[in-house]
């Protein structure tokens, strides 16, 4: 459901879209605890993780934190970006769906350096996505949406 634009904004033509999903050790089964701890950063709202068991939150300051954490089994799970952990060899994505789909665009009060810099912002999403599937390109393809305010 998109917002009227807001009075003296201005949006990003392009958006970037990214999935949440449950890192868990190799070789842990979440299924089989009675709780878990899930980290998550603490800016970020908890959400829905479909286990049957009691599940509780840790706001963590940095990704880098949660990382420690999960490897050293001080957490059960961290909840982080699709692909943030595919080089790390003790950690695995949990076999659920993902956790959130993210949709991201900006928004900016009208100034001069605002639209140069949602210019630029635009221009680097759409080469990107020219990219293709080579490395560090998005390669899933990507529609422009209204923003959401």
């Amino acid at each position: 459901m998109s917002r009227p634009p807001l009075e003296g904004a201005i949006t990003a033509s392009e958006h970037v879209a990214f999935d949440l999903i449950l890192y868990i050790r190799r070789g842990d089964d979440p299924e089989a605890r009675d709780s878990l701890l899930i980290g998550h950063l603490a800016n970020l709202p908890p959400v829905s993780v479909p286990y049957d068991s009691r599940i509780e939150f840790y706001g963590m300051r940095s990704l880098e934190q949660g990382e420690k954490l999960l490897l050293e089994g001080r957490i059960d799970g961290l909840i982080a970006h699709d692909g943030r952990y595919k080089d790390e060899q003790g950690l695995i994505a949990a076999p659920i769906p993902p956790i959130v789909h993210v949709r991201l665009g900006f928004v900016c009060h009208d100034t001069d350096y605002a639209s140069f810099l949602l210019g630029q912002f635009d221009q680097r999403v759409r080469t990107i996505r020219s990219a293709g599937d080579r490395e560090g390109a998005i390669s899933e393809p990507f529609e422009s949406y209204p923003p959401v305010l």
